[in-house]
């Protein structure tokens, strides 16, 4: 496929020439729009709720992703907002990077963010508290339900800060 140089990494470009990043190598990459396999994300939170602010749930979306009656770039919200922290990519947006995983879907868009903005800064500094600081798996619950699981993460050791 084609490509273009992005520092010292061949980066292959995807649909609609934007580059596909692979977060394998361990690299940083700049802040812009890009393409990724949502397995490499990493979610910020610990917990998220099972339904979105806007309606429909994380079941629903990634039923529609799956059945093909919705395609990544067809999701609302646009790309993940992604950033990079402790050289691991973390995603802004969970409760859609758990529907991309659960339907399947390998190529999604994404927005690779910096911390210059200090309103972004301050959202990502209230947000990160990954489970076991990788933020490799994420606890969906009820918002009801949320405070208890964080209680119990919490005192399991599981993350770092209890709120």
């Amino acid at each position: 496929p084609p490509c273009f140089a992005l520092g010292t990494i061949a980066v292959p470009t995807g649909p609609r020439g934007v580059s596909v990043i692979d977060f394998s190598t361990g690299e940083s990459f700049a802040p812009g729009l890009y393409r990724a396999d949502p397995r490499q994300l990493r979610f910020m939170q610990p917990t998220v709720s099972p339904n979105f602010s806007a309606g429909g749930t994380i079941d629903s979306l990634a039923s529609d992703l799956r059945a093909g009656r919705l395609t990544p770039d067809e999701v609302g919200g646009g790309p993940l907002r992604v950033v990079m922290m402790e050289g691991q990519p973390f995603s802004f947006d969970n409760r859609r990077l758990v529907s991309y995983n659960l339907s399947g879907v390998r190529d999604v868009p994404i927005r690779v963010m910096n911390l210059d903005d200090p309103v972004f800064a301050a959202q990502v500094d209230r947000r990160f508290n990954p489970i076991r600081g990788d933020g490799q798996v994420v606890v969906v619950t009820p918002s009801a339900q949320r405070g208890s699981v964080i209680n119990e993460l919490y005192n399991l050791g599981l993350i770092s800060r209890n709120r």
